[in-house]
């Protein structure tokens, strides 16, 4: 077996995982950087195919200059990419599983990897930068599963890289930063927002602003643009407002939505309801860190009850309790770009560090150098998610038809049934209905399924513990996990 050896592995395309390519290369170390998309970018900066340019190049352009400048930085600096590759397995060594990886001090990761092109290909590193992001976090309501339903960054994806309007008579719900983006981006493409449902209150959170956006310029102007157009189109605002239930079938898609007003955890307030006729139903609510890698190689995880959610545990440095293995971006709990980007210098400082092309004396100063713009974007992060938390009252809309896990079909009477039958964790859960068991396992159903036994059993998130991972992370061709010379 033929194995490709490299000082540093980014993995992860988008602002952290590019900045931190560029940051261990332009030192001078063979570095290669993994992405599963088949352009660089993540979902910040998304590309038009050639065949559609132009036709939305002005809701993108100023994102489109600042990946142009940073591909510049690394074709400049010779940065090794593959894109469109998965990595479905690290190792320990060439062979045995990576399990709890505590024991990684001095020996190489392994990882597999497959791609269309280059099915069995294998990279070995000493330091390994995980830059993965997040997805949308959705929360299930009655109908969530009808076509028709799409979260807003998979609204910013279509319009942006393929010229698809999802609708026309939209109605944008849920949580989060990306909302307001959302709207905009619908109404410039040409749909009709027929309402902005928010489940914060109008004033939430705001008095931290002056404080949390002090030197933010670029934000303000950014919020200031996204407000103008909701001004202009004359989007209607409802605040502590939620979908209830989505209208429609699988055949017909979504005919309307029901929506109604939420108290301050996110309980519905029955007797508020109203029905809007839509054709299309935008909602997530916030971000889920995609750590599948992170449990894979056996990090430890802390929960953020803003989120709703696990990240990998890291310090200063960016390292996880795994040694040689950092953690950069959204990843690390949902910051935003700038964050992003300067976590990917840090843990590319640290990588450098740990295959020796820098002296800890130099790499402690660069870091110091760089810890104040890091502290000033985090608190910015922390009122924005202090804002946008998940409300757990929201988990009152789910009835026992709602469908929980998507892959698998289990619905809420099939978790509760579950619960009865003894299941007090989410393995407990897993194996009594198989939730978890499908394409995406348990991206998406974990967090929501987790919350629903800590509610059942009078007990916190962390206490149901987390889903195991182990390779194939995701879906391969069954012949790429025998590589052969």
């Amino acid at each position: 077996m033929s194995i490709l050896n490299y000082d540093v592995v980014v993995i992860g395309g988008g602002p952290a995982g590019i900045t931190a390519a560029i940051e261990t290369a332009s030192a001078g170390a063979r570095m290669l950087l993994i992405d599963s998309g088949n352009a660089l970018g993540g979902h910040f900066y998304k590309q038009l195919p050639a065949q559609l340019a132009g036709k939305f190049d002005a809701l993108h352009e100023a994102g489109q200059q600042e990946l142009r400048a940073k591909l510049d930085a690394l074709s400049r600096n010779s940065v090794e990419i593959w894109c469109s590759t998965q990595v479905w397995g690290i190792f320990h060594g060439a062979e045995a599983t990576f399990g709890n990886g505590k024991d990684n001090a001095d020996d190489a990761f392994t990882l597999y990897t497959e791609n269309p092109d280059h099915p069995q290909r294998v990279v070995q590193t000493r330091a390994l930068i995980l830059a993965p992001g997040v997805y949308d976090r959705p929360l299930p309501f009655p109908g969530w599963t009808i076509p028709g339903i799409i979260t807003p960054g998979g609204t910013d994806f279509i319009v942006k890289t393929q010229g698809i309007v999802p609708g026309a008579r939209v109605v944008v719900a849920g949580t989060g930063p990306l909302q307001m983006a959302a709207v905009t981006t619908l109404v410039d493409a040409g749909a009709e927002i027929v309402a902005f449902l928010d489940t914060c209150a109008a004033g939430d959170e705001w008095w931290r602003l002056p404080t949390a956006l002090w030197g933010q310029w670029s934000r303000l102007i950014e919020g200031a643009t996204f407000l103008r157009s909701l001004l202009v189109h004359r989007v209607p605002f409802l605040f502590r407002h939620a979908i209830f239930r989505a209208l429609g079938t699988p055949e017909t898609g979504v005919t309307g939505a029901i929506i109604g007003q939420v108290d301050a955890e996110g309980k519905p307030i029955r007797g508020t309801e109203k029905t809007l006729d839509v054709d299309t139903i935008c909602v997530a609510y916030g971000f889920a860190p995609s750590i599948e890698l992170t449990l894979h190689l056996g990090c430890a995880h802390d929960y953020s009850p803003r989120l709703c959610a696990h990240f990998p545990r890291h310090d200063d440095r960016m390292q996880t309790d795994v040694p040689g293995v950092f953690v950069a971006g959204d990843v690390t709990g949902v910051g935003g770009k700038g964050l992003a980007g300067l976590q990917g210098q840090v843990a590319g400082i640290s990588a450098l560090e740990r295959v020796g092309r820098l002296s800890p004396e130099s790499a402690n100063a660069r870091r110091a150098q760089l810890r104040p713009s890091v502290e000033h974007e985090s608190r910015f992060g922390a009122m924005l998610w202090d804002r946008f938390r998940i409300r757990p009252g929201l988990l009152d809309l789910i009835e026992d038809d709602t469908v929980i896990c998507r892959c698998e079909g289990i619905t809420a009477a099939q978790i509760k049934a579950g619960v009865a039958d003894g299941a007090h964790d989410f393995r407990g859960a897993k194996i009594r209905t198989r939730v978890g068991m499908g394409v995406c396992q348990g991206r998406y159903c974990y967090s929501n399924v987790a919350m629903l036994l800590a509610r059942a059993h009078q007990c916190s998130v962390p206490e149901i513990g987390l889903p195991h991972i182990r390779p194939p992370v995701v879906p391969i061709q069954i012949k790429n996990l025998f590589v052969t010379s």
